[in-house]
């Protein structure tokens, strides 16, 4: 029996920013929390049924802004605060403000100044609102301004539906160390085991918020490293999480679906899983991964057939060659073995294919570099560094072959090693698909 989805403008809530650590109620004593908190909590309970998301947001400023216990003392908030509260409440509803109306607006006590700008505001709440910088610029919440502009990149986001990027190979291709470079973070777990069991769903959030997202039997505001390693039989079948992109999709709304590997001989239902999602089609661009040691096994060139026949001619497909930092000396020239793929699949009915190569080990080591502490993963990055940019620089190969998808060059490691290239392009087609 399949597990029950959360609804889509549900599922999404767990791309919000989580503003906590520069809420403005931080720079406020314990009593002066506590009585803000008291008035959230009222007040969402007042206006709007809370979900389980706005619950989890709720539980969390509790823990985090240290509320003992509620305070109900009626004594007036400041403008600021007011402000703020109202802002907080409309992101624990989701950023639906449609109960926010002059009767709500006027319990609050704004001057007549202040009071048009949040009734402008919240008659037509989008990013484009020129009342955000009105409000921004007022007197009594200015030294929010940072705070408030990211709730309004949180509206941008949860007015536009994510850029959906589907991630498929077969084992051992190296899919999590590629996802891991895409976002910058270590999301997905890099064993060599048939290790993920289910769909994958990691959003990208619109700012740094310092936090990692999960939702699958619960919601967890602040998993950070606890959404890694687990026992995934145990786990629900869909997962959705989030974080803050590192690399250069760096706020911008897409979402990674990290699929089971198809051919894990243990694991049947893996495979139905992944089958069954592509079926499904919900996603608007594929990227196949494919192991530069081993191409061309029998269970790729299945899953291939599976592609072409259930994969629509209209969605992006994407190959990437992965692991070519494996590149022996005397191996065939990059630009040979680039041919070679090309041909490679176009017998498997991919014409004119869309084919980049890639160390994703590189471009995740090297995104991570200031956090390294292993000295596995420092002498590993070291060493491929320099092999990168002295035998298999992928600027040089691009730049003698001159494929008509490729844009723009750069010689920072981050296009010497692959990541750059592939990132740009789905860039591209974000901004052609209008979801950029």
């Amino acid at each position: 029996m399949s597990e029950k989805k959360p609804r889509e403008p549900m599922q999404r809530r767990i791309a919000y920013a989580q503003l906590v650590f520069n809420h403005p109620i931080l720079k406020e004593d314990r009593m002066t929390r506590c009585r803000y908190y008291g008035m959230l909590n009222y007040y969402c309970k007042r206006l709007f049924r809370i979900t389980k998301y706005g619950k989890a947001i709720l539980s969390y400023y509790k823990t985090f802004f240290n509320i003992e216990r509620q305070s109900h003392n009626k004594k007036q908030l400041s403008t600021r605060l007011r402000v703020t509260l109202l802002l907080d409440i409309v992101h624990i509803a989701g950023y639906n403000s449609s109960f926010i109306n002059s009767s709500v607006l006027k319990s609050f006590r704004f001057d007549s100044k202040l009071f048009a700008i949040l009734d402008g505001l919240f008659s037509n709440l989008c990013y484009e609102n020129i009342m955000w910088d009105e409000l921004m610029n007022n007197k009594y919440v200015q030294a929010e301004a940072e705070w408030i502009e990211c709730m309004r990149r949180n509206v941008a986001f949860s007015r536009k539906k994510p850029f959906k990027i589907m991630v498929t190979a077969t084992m051992s291709a190296g899919k999590s160390t590629f996802i891991n470079a895409l976002v910058g973070e270590r999301v997905a777990s890099t064993n060599n085991l048939a290790c993920t069991g289910r769909l994958h769903y990691i959003y990208s959030k619109p700012v740094d918020d310092f936090l990692i997202g999960k939702w699958d039997r619960q919601i967890v505001l602040d998993a950070q490293n606890s959404i890694l390693n687990k026992n995934e039989e145990t786990q629900e079948r869909i997962s959705y999480e989030s974080i803050y992109y590192k690399g250069r999709l760096s706020g911008k709304q897409c979402m990674i679906l990290d699929t089971p590997g198809v051919n894990s001989a243990e694991y049947h239902i893996h495979g139905e899983c992944t089958n069954n999602a592509i079926k499904c089609g919900a996603f608007d661009a594929l990227i196949f991964l494919i192991n530069y040691e081993h191409i061309g096994t029998d269970d790729e060139v299945a899953y291939l057939s599976f592609i072409k026949q259930y994969v629509s001619e209209r969605v992006p497909l994407i190959f990437c060659v992965n692991k070519v930092d494996s590149k022996k000396r005397a191996d065939m020239a990059l630009e040979e073995k680039m041919s070679d793929v090309k041909e490679y699949l176009k017998m498997q009915g991919f014409q004119d294919a869309i084919i980049f190569f890639v160390s994703s080990r590189s471009a995740y080591l090297h995104r991570v570099r200031d956090y390294l502490q292993d000295e596995d993963d420092l002498d590993d990055l070291e060493s491929l560094t320099k092999k990168i940019k002295r035998s298999t620089n992928l600027v040089t190969l691009y730049s003698s072959i001159k494929p008509i998808y490729i844009e723009k060059s750069d010689d920072s490691f981050e296009y010497q090693c692959g990541i750059g290239y592939i990132e740009d392009y789905i860039i591209k087609l974000m901004l052609e698909k209008g979801k950029e």
